[in-house]
């Protein structure tokens, strides 16, 4: 399965590919997001860009979310019929494609960076809410599924983009300190209740 991913820096690029899993196992060397595990920059392992000293970046965070879920096998059906089971959402970030640069690692980037994969986990918790309200689902062919459930989290992925877009916008990639403050406080509300988030 290959997760729905996101690398913040100057331009937001995001890949989308969701493929059945029965079961799921993080790549190695991944970091998962956890109340308990705050980011530090030894989880920015990436080479910058060539061009870094030009740019108002700093560091650049891999971010994704990827929904494995389960089905069985209806027995005895001719198409192949399958019945969603469950789903696990997850939100992890990957050091290896992650860069921060030397000159810039400040306490402050630091936080603008784990402010990022905070709003990750407000939309991965929304992505979760919603695909766990699916039951029951009909039973339906492996690919109607994974389309399926596709339909009911992309909406939400691409309004996740959007926040993450604006909160660079409006925080200017964390050098304006009193937006980032703003931002910090609301993505830590929409933590506590994902519903409020856009």
């Amino acid at each position: 399965m290959k997760p729905r991913s996101i690398l913040i820096a100057a331009l937001l690029i995001v890949s989308l590919c969701l493929e059945v899993a029965v079961a799921y196992d993080l790549p190695p060397g991944v970091v998962s997001w956890s109340p308990d595990r705050p980011l530090s920059w030894t989880d920015f392992r990436g080479a910058p860009p060539s061009n870094v000293s030009d740019l108002t970046d700093a560091a650049a965070i891999h971010m994704s979310i990827c929904w494995p879920y389960t089905y069985t096998y209806q027995t005895g059906a001719a198409d192949e019929l399958v019945t969603f089971e469950s789903v696990c959402v997850i939100n992890f970030m990957d050091p290896s494609r992650s860069w921060a640069y030397g000159p810039r690692m400040k306490p402050e980037t630091l936080r603008h960076e784990q402010t990022h994969f905070n709003l990750n986990e407000v939309y991965r918790r929304k992505v979760e809410i919603a695909l766990s309200r699916l039951q029951p689902v009909p039973a339906m062919t492996r690919s109607a599924l994974r389309q399926f459930l596709g339909r009911v989290a992309d909406p939400i992925l691409d309004r996740m983009v959007d926040a993450q877009s604006q909160y660079d916008r409006e925080t200017d990639h964390g050098n304006n300190a009193a937006a980032q403050v703003e931002w910090d406080r609301k993505v830590l509300g929409w933590l506590q209740q994902p519903s409020l988030a856009p």
